[in-house]
């Protein structure tokens, strides 16, 4: 029975990825198409755009006519071959169209705006900036230039790029235990202009949900005058905060101004990163009280280039969402084939964790972490690098890519050895947008390294 539920599931994946991929390449003809008749008007950009067209149509007609329901149900991995190979082939053409094209850089703020839902009363407003490093500085940088005294409380549990930089800065920050509500009442006791900085699911294997919802029935009782910056990370998590889930017109205060950030690396982009930006948006009563920040890009130079504007491919919050629900089901699966490992069998596994998995209230990208118990002779550190080398070479034998790095929400499962910010190291998995059936192999791989390792 569990046989067949994984195959069904396998099918349902590869119907879904495929109507996706056939969609991308279907708007990006369109959209180019358009571009052609009403932007291109030099004679060596119009041949170029034909020759695009033609070699977009040629593989959308091709992969019309191999990506059928027969032959999904029939031979499901020639078909996540061919699905394989024409991503590929996609960021060619993407690449080759954003030389081409001049996008209007507000017309996507405006489409990224339209992720949240509005706030009556509540001005909102979103901005693109060039990476996501460059955006942490940015609103740094006007905090201290808004204000000559302003308090800035960061999570421990923040993603490791703001980590990073805020530890530079150790003299001017104050860490707090952004899990715990009762840690966040000297956030509130404190006088003056206040930031507060963190993740809506935190980084580690401590790391859980930021208790969001207590904190902002909390910060309804305050009597404030000074203001207080809520700066809100929710890269892990797709684009699922909406703060009219939480505060309407009447509650939303005068001195509260909610800022959410996220890097646009991802899942935003299909699982391809072909454009490292980064955006945020700001939700303040006035907007006259919003954070310098369109004047300090262009100083700091962190306005988006018309190139990476090119790139980015925003496909819309409902197929983003739907990617999130296939990334978090991943996850969640390797997480519960782990506790059932380390329950039957001993291995040097032990310790898996999941950052909001099921019951949460916000569903996360599916990121797993992992400790171990050294082998015999080598450290934690070399043992999880052996874990990591092994795992990788069983993916090359059985033709299964496992990418290195932690990006979260990319196509291809990916894994880290982390140590530097957190002390004790690990392994951080972020599961990719793979079919039930192939990530149940790559699975069943990691399982194998665990067992092999211990005989």
């Amino acid at each position: 029975m569990a046989d067949i539920q994984l195959k069904n599931m396998q099918y349902d994946d590869l119907n879904a990825d495929t109507y996706q991929l056939l969609s991308t390449f279907y708007h990006l003809y369109t959209a180019l198409q358009l571009d052609y008749r009403t932007q291109l008007t030099d004679v060596e950009s119009k041949l170029a755009a034909q020759f695009i067209l033609t070699r977009t149509k040629r593989l959308y007609l091709r992969l019309k006519s191999k990506l059928t329901i027969d032959n999904i149900r029939q031979n499901p991995n020639k078909v996540r071959s061919i699905l394989s190979r024409s991503r590929r082939r996609l960021i060619v053409l993407k690449k080759q169209v954003a030389s081409l094209s001049t996008p209007d850089q507000k017309a996507i703020e405006n489409s990224l705006n339209r992720y949240h839902d509005s706030i009556s009363g509540v001005y909102q407003e979103t901005m693109l900036v060039s990476s996501f490093s460059g955006l942490i500085q940015l609103i740094y940088f006007a905090l201290v230039q808004t204000h000559d005294a302003v308090t800035i409380y960061v999570g421990k549990h923040v993603s490791e790029r703001t980590k990073r930089f805020y530890s530079l800065l150790s003299d001017r920050v104050i860490w707090i235990n952004d899990k715990d509500i009762y840690s966040l009442k000297q956030v509130w006791d404190t006088p003056g202009p206040i930031a507060l900085v963190v993740d809506c699911v935190g980084e580690g294997c401590s790391g859980g949900s930021f208790p969001l919802n207590k904190f902002l029935s909390k910060c309804l009782l305050l009597n404030r005058k000074d203001p207080f910056y809520f700066i809100l990370d929710s890269t892990a998590v797709g684009p699922t905060v909406h703060p009219l889930d939480y505060l309407s017109r009447r509650q939303f205060p005068l001195w509260f101004q909610w800022l959410v950030i996220r890097d646009l690396n991802g899942i935003d982009q299909e699982g391809i990163d072909l454009s490292s930006i980064a955006s945020i948006t700001y939700f303040g009563k006035h907007k006259r009280q919003f954070l310098p920040l369109k004047s300090l890009m262009n100083v700091m130079g962190q306005d988006v280039s018309v190139f990476s504007l090119g790139q980015l491919s925003i496909m819309g919050q409902k197929r983003c969402e739907q990617r999130l629900a296939r990334h978090h089901r991943n996850g969640e699966r390797l997480y519960q084939r782990g506790l059932l490992f380390i329950q039957r069998e001993k291995t040097l596994l032990n310790v898996i964790t999941m950052t909001a998995h099921r019951g949460d209230f916000i569903a996360s990208m599916g990121v797993v972490c992992i400790k171990v118990s050294p082998l015999l002779q080598l450290s934690v550190s070399e043992t999880l690098d052996r874990v990591i080398a092994l795992w990788r070479a069983k993916g090359l034998e059985n033709g299964i890519r496992i990418d290195l790095g932690g990006c979260r929400g990319r196509a291809v499962t990916s894994v880290v050895r982390k140590d530097v910010y957190r002390g004790t190291s690990y392994i951080q998995i972020s599961p990719g947008h793979e079919d039930a059936g192939l990530f149940e192999d790559i699975i069943d791989m990691l399982v194998n390294v665990f067992s092999e390792l211990t005989s």
